[in-house]
């Protein structure tokens, strides 16, 4: 008997982006974020903390949002990032959970 996921899990419709690295007008860095996937997801908190980094409070969030496996989901990796609920979270990383092709999980945060 193999084992399923209840679709009510994957609740919240979630846009995965690649970045691309450039420049502007005059030769500064830019970051341009590109849709590659939109995907439903189920979203699981993970905790966060502030600390204080060069005179600046910083807050971070980490979130875990979990996916069904697909060609594109498996190939989600650093460098991308995660938008939902009008929020953009880093992905820290992406992996198919016990190789088994059935679900990817990303974990990811958010610094404000």
């Amino acid at each position: 008997m193999t084992a399923t996921t209840a679709p009510s899990k994957y609740n919240k419709r979630i846009t995965v982006q690649s970045l691309t690295e450039g420049q502007d007008d005059r030769g500064g860095p830019t970051q341009t974020a590109a849709t590659y996937a939109t995907r439903w997801a189920a979203v699981i908190p993970l905790g966060g903390g502030e600390q204080f980094t060069e005179g600046r409070e910083r807050s971070t969030s980490r979130v875990r949002f979990e996916l069904r496996s697909d060609a594109i989901t498996r190939l989600i990796k650093p460098k991308m990032q995660v938008s939902w609920d009008d929020r953009t979270f880093n992905v820290l990383s992406a992996f198919d959970v016990r190789e088994a092709r059935r679900e990817v999980h990303v974990l990811t945060e958010e610094v404000t």
